[in-house]
């Protein structure tokens, strides 16, 4: 599994200091490859009494300064923190506060694949966006119940359905059980060998190789 993420984290540990901050933050920020037209969400994390020491307002005064030269920064926000905190736990304070800031929007994201039929296909749409996929794999939501079990009677919430376009035609496989043979009904009958997530902003929050 190849993970890309729309945001990025920033957890100085215990060498950095008031007075390399701007020196470490810049070279942290240099270091990135996103587009100016990414819109990154960076989160920074540092302990109150690391504020307290620079002073709130030359803090946000250098944090603003370094990150307002890169215009693929979309929002920098500081998470305070009673004391310094592992990579993992900064990660999961982001991924808590991703899913609070979407509800259910993120959830719908992360449970729909796009099917691409080559890696070449996929690489072009992780590069610009606009490569039509052949197929998606979405997990069946009660909206899907709400709106299409009429003509497909045996959706059942919590599976999954491989959805294509054939003739111009919407095609919705049966409800499968498993992620696993979703994706394997995707590359039987499309020829699917490479699946992304759904893309949220400009940016692709995980690639699933079949």
């Amino acid at each position: 599994m190849n993970v890309e993420t729309c945001y990025l984290v920033l957890n100085p540990d215990v060498s950095v200091t008031p007075l390399n901050l701007n020196g470490w933050l810049r070279k942290q920020l240099l270091a990135q490859a996103w587009d100016e037209d990414d819109e990154i969400m960076v989160f920074l994390f540092v302990t109150e009494t690391f504020i307290g020491t620079l002073g709130r307002k030359k803090f946000d005064k250098l944090v603003g300064k370094a990150s307002g030269k890169h215009e693929w920064i979309g929002e920098l926000r500081v998470m305070p923190v009673k004391a310094l905190i592992s990579d993992e736990e900064a990660k999961a304070q982001v991924s808590a506060e991703f899913s609070k800031r979407a509800g259910t929007a993120m959830d719908g994201l992360e449970s729909t694949f796009l099917g691409y039929d080559s890696d070449s296909a996929a690489d072009r749409f992780l590069e610009s966006k606009d490569v039509e996929p052949v197929c998606v794999v979405r997990q069946i939501t009660a909206y899907d119940i709400q709106n299409i079990n009429e003509e497909y009677p045996d959706l059942k919430q919590d599976q999954w359905m491989v959805i294509a376009m054939v003739d111009e035609k919407l095609v919705i496989s049966p409800a499968i059980a498993a992620i696993e043979d979703a994706m394997e009904y995707a590359k039987t009958t499309y020829g699917a060998v490479r699946f992304l997530t759904m893309p949220i902003g400009n940016c692709v929050q995980v690639a699933v190789m079949a």
